[in-house]
């Protein structure tokens, strides 16, 4: 039997709605997640990311393995979830090169650590896709380069506000956005 044209065409005019709902909501197979500034919280202070310089994000595999991404407004508030919760399998870690906002592979990152880097949870530490860049900014503000590993270490042992808040929140390593000065 012969289909026709009107057929074929409300055959297709159905379909398409199915395909974008499917597609709704999806993350993409591999690769940054996005970060909606203004929008997006971090998971671990729930503060609303603005900063694309500072943004980071963690995927790990859930027990289905399926990838599970987690955004941060801050470094410190990644390494304190992250370190909370050891049972994680991580997969990426992400964060947005200093100069650009370009999303980069924080393993392979250059960090800057100054106290006059003023960050949203005071982590004081900015990410550069590459070294030049990174040396530059640390020349500019009394600064240290770090690698991942040595810049991990250092953040995990940091509050997540950097210490500005003047009392700490039950059950949190971090204020949850109660800090009066948060370096923001």
């Amino acid at each position: 039997m012969k289909r026709s044209g009107t057929t074929r065409t409300l055959g297709a005019a159905m379909a398409a709605p199915v395909f974008f709902l499917a597609s709704c909501g999806s993350e993409p197979a591999e690769g940054p997640p996005p970060v909606h500034l203004g929008d997006s919280l971090c998971v671990e202070c729930n503060m609303i990311i603005s900063d694309a310089r500072f943004a980071t994000a963690t995927v790990s595999l859930d027990e289905r393995g399926r990838r599970t991404p987690m955004l941060f407004d801050d470094f410190n508030c990644q390494a304190a979830y992250e370190a909370a919760r050891p049972e994680l399998k991580i997969v990426e870690r992400w964060a947005h090169d200093h100069a650009s906002s370009a999303p980069i592979r924080a393993e392979s990152a250059h960090f800057v650590h100054a106290e006059r880097i003023r960050t949203p949870m005071a982590s004081q530490v900015a990410a550069f896709k590459n070294r030049a860049s990174a040396e530059a900014l640390a020349g500019s503000l009394g600064g240290e380069v770090l690698l991942f590993d040595a810049a991990w270490e250092r953040l995990q042992k940091k509050p997540c506000c950097g210490g500005a808040c003047k009392e700490e929140v039950e059950a949190k390593p971090c204020c949850g956005g109660a800090c009066e000065s948060n370096g923001g």
